[in-house]
């Protein structure tokens, strides 16, 4: 009899914890800074450089990160703003306070369409970008801000890097 109630209720528990629903986020994707990795290399004609490697996590409620190459029609065609999906503002700190960076072209990028596969459309990925620096560079020490769009042109928060020396 004490078997039977204990498999009884072992049923139940197992039965209400897999009718558990998954958690919800907002359609507006949430971004936060992981990692900077900086390592010295050679770019393709054999110059010495700074690789930059920039990883941060997203969590996106309906999984809508990304654009495929092929995408090319409004509003993601190459006159507009939506073209790219991340946008990166540079600081160089200078007598510790940032200034803003003004580039002659501007540090924009597609990230990939990442496909979500299932009933639940949440995302939750790192996603890693490469930016290559000239040595010496201009900058002895610099941060970034950014942000993304989702494809729904949902506007991520802003967040800031730590510090990311170059000459050293």
């Amino acid at each position: 009899m004490r078997c039977k109630i204990l498999a009884i209720l072992l049923i139940l528990f197992i039965a209400i914890y897999s009718c558990k629903k998954p958690e919800q986020y907002s359609e507006i994707p949430e971004i936060s800074f992981k990692d900077i990795r900086i390592e010295n290399t050679y770019d393709t004609l054999d110059n010495h450089i700074k690789r930059v490697y920039l990883t941060f996590y997203v969590i996106d409620g309906d999984g809508d990160i990304g654009l495929d190459t092929s995408e090319h029609y409004p509003p993601y065609d190459t006159s507009s703003v939506y073209y790219h999906n991340l946008f990166i503002d540079e600081f160089e700190k200078i007598n510790g306070i940032y200034e803003p960076i003004d580039l002659t072209v501007p540090l924009y990028y597609r990230i990939p369409n990442i496909v979500q596969k299932g009933k639940n459309k949440t995302l939750k990925a790192d996603i890693i970008i490469k930016l290559d620096y000239t040595l010496p560079s201009l900058y002895d020490t610099i941060k970034y801000d950014f942000f993304i769009y989702d494809r729904a042109l949902h506007k991520s928060n802003t967040v800031s890097t730590s510090d990311i020396i170059l000459n050293n």
